[in-house]
């Protein structure tokens, strides 16, 4: 009975060892390394992930660290989610890359993404994007060529083909191109500095020109206000000689000189073709010009009432008062052949 015995407690023990391994599995990784080495590597990690350092050549990126812990312990918990955070993360860095304009960047995340089996669902559209991208790089290098030529041979025009519109273009793509921003900048100093000329000249309208189109290709440009408030100015001066020869036009009218007010008005209608108050000036002096031409004929002094008569058709040809005086006339003539027949 004692070698039954002894052969009971040999089992019981193997038994016993065998519950033990099964309850308390434990890599041998962990067995041989500290726990606390473990968890200031995970640390280290973590806190990388933190700052967005998440691959470094050199090992002290969160991929790298994280990945450390995994050679040493296949199955740590906290390292493996941990690279899926890292893996997470290169996206949302491949996606603010992209909005940035930072091809580079968002090239090595998606990159860094892929390696580590980021789903296609996920890594398909900002690929897409950053292919899109990097080819309107290369259309823009083409067009700031295009626009740098343009501009030596003083292709500044705002239209397409010109220097200006090609800098837009970039801009408009790219906000940040420091070329397209510099080529701007010197071709919109330059249009100011013709409007200064312009305003030098007196010529506010050819420098209102000028100005809007400063405006509309950047409302933002350095030497825009001077510019602006010059003329402002110069409006503000050619507003008021306008009101003096408009006010001296109709007194011209009023005391009977027509053609002296025709010319006023047709000179301020030249000066700005939509002043409407000067276009009915000139329908005003027409009619004056009629009228007198039918007071002529009735005097039958021909000579005089043809000169009225033609001006007044110069100034406003199809006024019901200019074909009223013509048909006077006409009747005068008549009149006139009558009586003296």
């Amino acid at each position: 009975w004692l070698g039954w015995l002894a052969a009971g407690l040999a089992l019981g023990l193997l038994a016993g060892g065998a519950v033990v391994l099964l309850q308390w599995r434990e890599p041998i990784s962990q067995a041989l390394i500290p726990s606390s080495e473990l968890n200031r590597d995970i640390e280290a990690a973590q806190l990388a992930l933190a700052r967005g350092e998440l691959s470094n050549p050199d090992g002290s990126g969160a991929r790298e660290r994280f990945q450390s812990v995994i050679a040493r312990d296949p199955d740590h918990p906290a390292a493996r989610s941990g690279l899926v955070a890292v893996r997470e993360a290169a996206l949302v860095q491949a996606r603010a890359a992209l909005e940035a304009g930072d091809l580079r960047t968002a090239r090595e995340r998606v990159a860094l993404a892929r390696t580590m089996a980021a789903p296609l669902s996920d890594l398909q559209p900002i690929e897409a994007e950053l292919a899109q991208r990097q080819g309107a790089e290369a259309d823009i290098a083409g067009r700031l060529q295009q626009a740098r030529a343009a501009q030596a041979a003083g292709r500044i025009e705002q239209v397409p083909g010109g220097a200006l519109a090609l800098y837009l273009e970039v801009l408009r793509i790219q906000p940040d191109n420091a070329i397209a921003l510099e080529g701007r900048r010197s071709i919109l100093a330059g249009l100011l500095a013709q409007a200064e000329a312009a305003l030098d000249a007196g010529d506010t309208a050819g420098a209102s020109a000028l100005v809007a189109r400063v405006v509309d290709a950047d409302p933002s440009h350095l030497g825009l206000p001077g510019v602006q408030a010059r003329l402002g100015e110069a409006n503000a001066d050619a507003e008021q000689a306008r009101e003096r020869s408009l006010q001296a036009a109709l007194a011209d009218l009023r005391e009977g000189r027509p053609e002296a007010a025709a010319t006023a008005f047709l000179a301020l209608l030249e000066a700005s073709p939509d002043d409407a108050e000067a276009r009915r000036g000139i329908e005003d002096a027409a009619i004056a010009l009629a009228l007198r031409a039918s007071r002529e004929a009735a005097d039958f002094n021909f000579e005089a009432a043809e000169a009225s008569l033609a001006r007044a058709r110069e100034l406003a040809p199809d006024l019901p008062a200019v074909e009223a005086a013509e048909r006077r006339l006409e009747r005068a003539h008549a009149t006139r052949a009558v009586l003296f027949a």
